[in-house]
């Protein structure tokens, strides 16, 4: 799947995939937008849309993930189980990746965009990023 970066702030474009957060029953779900980012080693997602999918941060593993570039700080990251997939819409279709099973971390991020890094999202796909023309590929690893 072809996908479009987003334009972020006027003239700054990035890849942001809107995908679907699934509870691991596979019964609640959300959908939030997050950056493609190959330099994160994991899947980031803000700790308020936990609950959305019912999951209790309090029972969950603690851990710790480095923010930033250069000057990079560490923030307290909770770990989940979560099923994700995503969607490519156009005018004419909506072609849906598979569901796949994630382990992601889970933190206070304020107004920050989550990110999919690479355990929880890479390790389920092939990713190919083409930042002159401002577009990203998708497909899913097999």
């Amino acid at each position: 799947m072809i996908f479009d970066y987003s334009e972020t702030e006027p003239g700054k474009y990035k890849p942001i995939l809107e995908i679907e957060i699934f509870s691991i029953d596979g019964k609640k779900s959300f959908t939030t937008r997050l950056i493609v980012d190959s330099g994160s080693d994991m899947t980031i997602i803000d700790e308020r849309l936990a609950l959305l999918i019912g999951i209790d941060l309090r029972l969950c593993t603690d851990g710790q993930a480095a923010w930033g570039i250069g000057k990079k700080k560490y923030i307290n990251t909770k770990q989940a189980e979560v099923k994700i997939q995503f969607s490519k819409v156009s005018k004419s279709s909506t072609e849906k990746s598979r569901v796949v099973k994630s382990s992601v971390a889970f933190a206070n991020l304020g107004d920050s965009f989550g990110v999919l890094g690479h355990v929880g999202f890479f390790e389920h796909h092939k990713i190919m990023f083409n930042a002159r023309n401002n577009k990203f590929y998708i497909d899913h690893e097999e």
